[in-house]
């Protein structure tokens, strides 16, 4: 995950580098997911670390859908 990330965020930075949103606030963004998923890699109960895990997983897939794909479209009427 940590691999995938390396490429996924430089990525969204380079992709939004034209609208409106902040550097730090796509880092922040993804700062978020990725600190679950570092939670569930550690000393927890097996199902604390799978509900991090779980948590992580898909919030970063949703920050990597909202920022490369563009779930923040305003010509999409969201």
């Amino acid at each position: 995950m940590l691999l995938f990330s390396v490429f996924t965020i430089p990525i969204s930075l380079f992709l939004n580098r034209q609208t409106d949103e902040r550097i730090t606030n796509i880092l922040f963004n993804y700062s978020q997911p990725l600190f679950l998923l570092f939670l569930g890699s550690c000393r927890f109960h097996r199902w604390v670390k799978l509900v991090l895990l779980f948590l992580g997983y898909i919030l970063y897939g949703y920050m990597c859908l909202y920022y490369m794909i563009g779930f923040h479209n305003h010509h999409w009427g969201n």
